[in-house]
């Protein structure tokens, strides 16, 4: 860039992100770029990631391929545009040509995550006939340069384009700032990698909600995996969510080539439907879960059967021996005697509780049990 002759101090832009370890992105405006038309406002990027050069160059690319839509002639082709200058060296550059933007690019660069959370790269060469075609001198440009434990971005670019780089580069480094803005494909692939390792290591604290949030997060991006919809269907099947469970379900099998796993995936959506509004087939598998000894599960399609058809009588019956499975003795006397109410018996609460105890689930007919409502009087015998 050639000497600058005024230098105007504006606020730098602010960067959205809550992680403490990001690096300040330095934003300096200047008055006049040498090459650019008026107005010539440029800003001057330097920052130091640790992330690989050949993904920061596709996320800074991918970045101005946004505001810059018609800059990229094969734009359905998949990957973004870049220059490879050297090892470790991208550069990303953009000049002007009849009024229209073109990108300066050796090579296409796409970033993909893979189902096992894994992110992989790949730099295809373009044409001769594209590279000729395309003008080699830029009005801005970008350098990203491999360093020992990352990368450093450096550069100058207009200042109207400076936010959208700016912010694609704080959503990289911390993808729980706001999911809206990771639609960007090679973004959204970098960020789907980071969120599923962070999962990873909630799931290791044993923080299981956090896990379970942040993979729910990495679903909603354009990116999300087959292997991470079954994932969440398979929670949401066990917390007696069917409606969760059937649309990450279709997201998986929409989102798999894989023959096999599109053949499993259509069975359990079919039973699935089978059973969706079926409370009786929702309180079979609540017992079958309870006679296994999975008082979690049992009680999560307990509660699904419950929003369906609520029978007070049975459910409370089956929701105390899940409780006593789970050695919570309050809440399985209590919902003894919600039973005991509920069925309008007579019993010593300690006689009932005993014998409720000392029965499997799938033995006693619920024809023995009434309810005073109508819907659990015209219900086919358990």
């Amino acid at each position: 860039m050639q000497a600058v002759r005024e230098r105007t101090e504006v606020p730098p832009v602010r960067m959205l992100s809550r992680s403490s370890s990001l690096l300040p992105l330095a934003l300096v405006w200047l008055a006049g770029c040498a090459n650019a038309p008026p107005p010539a406002n440029c800003v001057v990027l330097e920052q130091h990631v640790a992330m690989p050069a050949e993904v920061v160059a596709a996320i800074v690319s991918g970045a101005l391929r946004r505001e810059l839509p018609f800059c990229d002639p094969v734009r359905a082709a998949g990957g973004v545009l870049a220059q490879a200058v050297g090892s470790g060296h991208w550069r990303v550059g953009y000049c002007r040509r009849g009024g229209e933007w073109h990108a300066i690019a050796s090579h296409r660069l796409v970033v993909a995550c893979s189902e096992t959370g894994d992110l992989h790269t790949q730099a295809t060469a373009l044409s001769p006939e594209e590279t000729s075609a395309r003008p080699s001198d830029p009005e801005f440009r970008l350098e990203v340069h491999a360093t020992a434990n990352g990368c450093t971005l450096r550069g100058s670019l207009p200042a109207l384009l400076a936010p959208s780089v700016s912010r694609a580069m704080a959503l990289a480094q911390d993808p729980c700032t706001a999911v809206p803005g990771l639609d960007e494909p090679m973004l959204a692939a970098f960020a789907l990698h980071r969120l599923l390792a962070m999962a990873q290591l909630a799931d290791h604290d044993g923080d299981v909600v956090l896990a379970h949030s942040l993979r729910q997060r990495g679903a909603r991006l354009s990116g999300a995996t087959a292997a991470l919809h079954a994932a969440l269907a398979s929670h949401a099947l066990r917390t007696g969510d069917a409606q969760q469970a059937a649309d990450h379900g279709w997201h998986a099998l929409l989102a798999t080539r894989d023959v096999q796993l599109r053949s499993t995936l259509s069975q359990h959506l079919t039973g699935l439907a089978a059973v969706g509004v079926d409370a009786l087939a929702w309180r079979t598998a609540a017992r079958t879960q309870l006679q296994a000894g999975h008082a979690e599960s049992s009680a999560a399609l307990l509660h699904t059967a419950q929003r369906l058809l609520a029978e007070p009588t049975l459910d409370y019956r089956l929701l105390s021996q899940a409780h006593r499975l789970q050695h919570d003795d309050h809440a399985a006397h209590a919902n003894a005697l919600l039973a005991r109410e509920h069925a309008g018996l007579h019993l010593d609460l300690v006689t009932f509780a005993a014998e409720l105890w000392s029965l499997p689930a799938a033995v006693r007919p619920a024809m023995t049990l009434r309810t005073p409502t109508a819907a659990t009087a015209a219900a086919p015998a358990r």
